[in-house]
C-alpha cells in the first residue's frame, strides 16, 4: 500500500533593513529566479521550476532551494535528477529537520529503483553521463 506524498514548497522570508543598500546582483537574481521557479511549480511546469530552483541555488546557495529543486524534479518524473538533488540538499548545512526527514525518506524510496554510478578515475578529468554534463571526476550520479 502506498502512502500519499504531500508536496510542499519551502517558503523563506527575507527581510532587508532600510539601512541596507541594494542587494548584490547575484542575490537579487537568485531571488527573482526563486520567484519564477515557485510560479512555474504552481503552474505544474515542473522541469522549468527545477531548472530555475537549481540556477537560483547556484547563484545564492540555500539548502531549501535545492530541496525545492528535488521536489520539482520528482514531480516532473525525472527520478535520477530528483535523487541527485535530494542528496545534494542533504549534504548542505542548514536544511531544517522537517525537510531533512522528507529528503531522506524520498531519497531512500527513489534509490530502490535507481542505479548509482560512482566515477573515481581519471582524477581531474570530467565526465558526461545521463543528465550530468562535464562533471569533474570524482563524481557520482543516479541513473535509471
Amino acid at each position: 500500500m502506498h502512502r500519499p506524498v504531500t508536496w510542499l514548497i519551502a517558503v523563506t522570508a527575507c527581510s532587508i533593513s532600510s539601512a541596507t543598500r541594494a542587494a548584490p546582483p547575484e542575490a537579487e537574481s537568485a531571488s527573482e529566479l526563486d520567484q519564477k521557479a515557485r510560479a512555474a511549480f504552481a503552474e505544474e511546469r515542473f522541469v522549468d521550476a527545477a531548472k530555475l530552483f537549481e540556477e537560483a541555488n547556484r547563484r545564492a546557495p540555500f539548502p531549501a532551494t535545492q530541496f525545492n529543486a528535488a521536489l520539482a524534479w520528482e514531480r516532473a518524473g525525472e527520478l535520477p535528477r530528483a535523487a541527485d538533488a535530494y542528496e545534494l540538499a542533504l549534504s548542505l548545512d542548514g536544511l531544517d529537520d522537517g525537510r531533512t526527514a522528507t529528503a531522506s525518506d524520498r531519497l531512500s524510496a527513489l534509490k530502490k529503483n535507481l542505479g548509482y554510478l560512482v566515477i573515481t578515475r581519471p582524477m581531474g578529468a570530467s565526465v558526461s553521463v545521463a543528465h550530468v554534463e562535464n562533471a569533474p571526476i570524482p563524481t557520482h550520479v543516479h541513473v535509471r
